[in-house]
C-alpha cells in the first residue's frame, strides 16, 4: 500500500514524488511509457527552461530524471525512520 500514488513521470510527476518522498510518504510513480519525460520528449529544442539553454526534450527528460532518481535513492531510509517514531 503507498500513501501516495503519481501518474506519469513528466516534469510535474517526477517533481511530485521529489515532495512527496521529502514528506516522507510511501510513494510510486506510474508511468505508461518505457521511458519518462512526458511531453517534453516531443520536444526538438527547449530555450526556456531554467538551467538548461538549448537542451533537446529527450536531453533534458535524461537529466529530470537522473536528477529525481538520486534524490529519491538519498531519501530511501525516510520512510523506515519515521515508522519508528
Amino acid at each position: 500500500m503507498y500513501d501516495i500514488i503519481i501518474i506519469g513521470s513528466g516534469p510535474a510527476g517526477l517533481s511530485a514524488a521529489i515532495y512527496a518522498q521529502r514528506a516522507c510518504l510511501d510513494t510510486i510513480v506510474i508511468e505508461k511509457n518505457g521511458i519518462s519525460g512526458g511531453q517534453v520528449l516531443n520536444t526538438w529544442e527547449v530555450d526556456n527552461y531554467p538551467g538548461f539553454p538549448g537542451v533537446t526534450g529527450f536531453e533534458l527528460s535524461r537529466s529530470m530524471q537522473t536528477s529525481s532518481e538520486q534524490e529519491l535513492y538519498r531519501m530511501r531510509s525516510c520512510r523506515s525512520s519515521f515508522q519508528e517514531m
